[in-house]
């Protein structure tokens, strides 16, 4: 029979990026062999986790180095990470470890530049970019976009995918960093590997569940004030996730009919007539 050392299970970490715990449903475990450990992730997530376990080790040798990261695809069970092999078995051996995880693929640096998003909202609808990249208020060193619009306002998936993070009980709002905990956001995970945060929406904006795949242009939630805000708009941002850093990317959009395609800029109208 083996023995079986649980490490992690349905971990809560606090994402690097952000003020929000985000809850990751993996389990990470040792099991003792005839000279040491294997050490397996479960990932139950509907998108790769990345994980990097730090080992100090007594008359034990791990095969990889310190800072390996391992990316564990979604929906996996028993996917081997490191060993540790004894060094000289008639001496005592013990080890510990430190985890540092966070979603989607650490090593993947490419994704689609060249893809044409949607407007985030219905058709006929017109809204003020009243903050774009790297703006002064908020947006220092941030490819984020704000669109002014009323609280309770449709918003509609700018590009398809499937749905990681669905957070809508906050009904706190505050214009200070300290508010970002209260941030209402749905995330969608792309298929080039990139994120997409909409952000600030209304208490229970959203019915939409976790794994759940969403086509670009569907309904997904409701516009609010909700977190870190001084009033009533919707924060989009896409991003590329690596376990200590996020960066993020800009994107262009169809306008107007749908035939110009462009990079938006800020405190310009956009009307989506598509």
């Amino acid at each position: 029979m083996k023995r079986t050392t649980l490490l992690l299970a349905l971990i809560c970490a606090v994402m690097s990026t952000s003020a929000q715990s985000e809850q990751f449903d993996i389990k990470a475990y040792g099991e003792f062999i005839a000279n040491g450990y294997d050490f397996f992730v479960d990932n139950n997530e509907p998108y790769p986790i990345s994980i990097k376990i730090n080992f100090d080790l007594t008359n034990l040798k791990s095969k990889d180095k310190n800072g390996t990261v391992y990316v564990i695809p979604a929906h996996s069970k028993r996917q081997l990470t490191n060993s540790l092999a004894i060094i000289n078995k008639v001496k005592a051996y013990k080890y510990s470890y430190k985890t540092f995880f966070n979603k989607g693929n650490h090593h993947k640096t490419l994704y689609d530049e060249n893809h044409i998003y949607d407007l985030p909202f219905k058709k006929g609808e017109e809204y003020l970019l009243f903050q774009g990249y790297n703006g002064k208020q908020t947006h220092q060193n941030e490819n984020s976009l704000d669109f002014s619009m009323p609280m309770g306002t449709s918003i509609t998936a700018a590009r398809g995918g499937i749905v990681t993070t669905v957070i809508v009980n906050n009904n706190k709002t505050c214009f200070k960093p300290e508010c970002k905990q209260f941030n209402n956001k749905i995330t969608i995970y792309h298929d080039d590997g990139t994120f997409a945060d909409y952000a600030h929406l209304k208490f229970k904006g959203s019915t939409l569940k976790k794994g759940t795949v969403v086509k670009q242009g569907e309904l997904i939630g409701y516009s609010g004030n909700v977190g870190y805000s001084d009033g009533p708009h919707l924060h989009f941002v896409v991003y590329r996730q690596e376990i200590q850093d996020r960066h993020t990317i800009k994107t262009k959009f169809k306008i107007d009919s749908g035939d110009t395609v462009q990079f938006l800029k800020e405190k310009e109208n956009y009307k989506k007539g598509y």
